[in-house]
C-alpha cells in the first residue's frame, strides 16, 4: 500500500501561522489537576469557571421560593423571599449561600427566632 503525499496547500493550512502563539499560551494560567487543588482557587483564577458559576448563581437567585401549607406560611414567605435578616437582602444572602454550595459542597443557615419582633435567617461561615 502506497503512502499518499500531502499537498503543499494542505501543509500550509495545517501548520501554525502565528509564530508568537507559544509565548502567548505561556502567559495564560495552566489549569490541570496538579495545579488547581480546590474549587475556590479555580473560581478565582480561571475566568471560564468564574463566569459559569456566576451565571448559575444568577439564575438560581431569580427563582422565588414557594411556601405552602399550614402554619406560619406568611412569616416563612417573608423570611425566604423578602427580607431574611436586617443586614442583607434576599439576593445577597442566597448568592452567598449558592456560592458556598458550589465551591464547598454545602451551605449552612442559622435561624434566629429568639427575638419575636422579627425573625432572622443568617449564613454561617
Amino acid at each position: 500500500m502506497a503512502v499518499k503525499e500531502v499537498p503543499a496547500w494542505r501543509q500550509w493550512v495545517a501548520e501554525k501561522l502565528n509564530p508568537a502563539q507559544p509565548s502567548i499560551a505561556s502567559l495564560e494560567p495552566y489549569a490541570s489537576p496538579e495545579t488547581i487543588v480546590d474549587f475556590e482557587q479555580a473560581y478565582r483564577e480561571i475566568e471560564v469557571i468564574h463566569r459559569s458559576i456566576e451565571m448559575v448563581i444568577n439564575a438560581m437567585c431569580e427563582i422565588p421560593l414557594v411556601v405552602e401549607g399550614t402554619g406560619p406560611a406568611k412569616k416563612i414567605n417573608k423570611l425566604l423571599n423578602i427580607r431574611p435578616n436586617p443586614f442583607e437582602d434576599r439576593a445577597r444572602l442566597f448568592r452567598r449561600a449558592f456560592l458556598d454550595f458550589h465551591l464547598d459542597g454545602n451551605a449552612f443557615f442559622y435561624y434566629d427566632g429568639k427575638d419575636y419582633t422579627y425573625f432572622r435567617l443568617m449564613m454561617l461561615r
